[in-house]
Parts: structure tokens; sequence; C-alpha cells
């Protein structure tokens, strides 16, 4: 019963974040297109806006960690790649939040074509929910499989950005935080 309010004001963040992370998301997309081309100024002020709009926005700050890495700024490279690891798991959890939202509209489709199954009897109309019902279950089994592959690919990520981290700390001449983080 404690714990209830909390969840709600929980889910209540996540979806104001996830608002936030869909304007964030088109300067990302254009700084990872700048980026791709090589025109780091240009990708910098993509992502510095991406995190303007949503500043736990681990991804930017990770390619804002890359560009400065470029530049031998490695002061301000530490700086964006203790914010991109800070928020990871933030990140993750939006991820997770979104298909939660996907996998809740399915079930509310399911239901109420069920509810049209039990009040119809024209077989055409039953054969275009069963049909319906089928492709809905087939999404909620993509849902469910892309988080699995999502959650293989977290680990992954995760490794990549303390590698990246480790290389940083080893510019600066950190040693031991560097091995600590290889």
């Amino acid at each position: 019963l404690f714990l209830a309010p909390l969840q709600g004001e929980e889910d209540k963040a996540l979806e104001e974040a996830w608002s936030r992370l869909k304007s964030a998301d088109v300067h990302f997309t254009r700084g990872l297109k700048e980026f791709k081309a090589r025109r780091n100024e240009n990708a910098s002020a993509a992502f510095q806006e991406c995190i303007r709009e949503m500043p736990r926005h681990a991804d930017a700050h990770y390619f804002l960690a890359n560009l400065c890495y470029i530049q031998a700024d490695y002061q301000k490279s530490l700086i964006h790649m203790e914010q991109a690891l800070g928020h990871f798991d933030f990140m993750q959890g939006l991820s997770d939040y979104a298909d939660k939202q996907k996998y809740q509209t399915i079930e509310s489709y399911q239901q109420m074509l069920g509810m049209e199954w039990e009040n119809t009897s024209d077989c055409r109309t039953r054969r275009r929910i069963e049909s319906v019902t089928g492709q809905l279950a087939d999404g909620k089994g993509e849902i469910e499989l892309l988080a699995k592959k999502r959650l293989n690919m977290r680990a992954q990520q995760k490794a990549h950005y303390l590698y990246f981290f480790g290389n940083i700390l080893f510019q600066l001449k950190r040693f031991p935080e560097a091995l600590q983080r290889y």
C-alpha cells in the first residue's frame, strides 16, 4: 500500500520523460546524421540541443564524449561519459516503459475484440476479429522478442561505454581508474 503512490509517481515521471524524449530524438537523429558525415560541429550542436530538451539522454552524452575525445578535450569527454553512464539505466527504463505502453495498448485492443466477439454472431465479422486477434498476438510476441534482444544489447552497450570510459581515463593518465573500467 505504501509503494502504490510511489509507483504512480514513477510512471508519471516516466511518461513525462518519454514525452521529452520524443522531442529530443529529433535533435539526436540529426546529430547522428552529422556525426556519421563527420561534420563534428553540427553534430555537437545537435547533441547539445538534444540534451537541452532531455538532460538525461545517455546516448547524446556518449556521442558528445566521443566528439570531445576526437578534439583531445579529455576532461570534457570524461564529464559527458560520466553523464552517459549515470543515465544509462534511466534510458533503459524508458525503453522498458515504451514496451509496457505498447503491450498495454495491444491488451486493450484484445479486450475490445473479445467483447465484440461476444456481441456478434456475424461470421464475416468473427473472421475479421480472429484475423486481427492473431495480428495482435504476433505484435505481443514481437515486443517480447525485441525486449529480450535489447536486454542482450544493453549488456554489450554498457560494456562498450565502460571501455570507452577507460580510454578517456587512460588519456588523462588516471591508470588505476582506467584499469578498473577495462
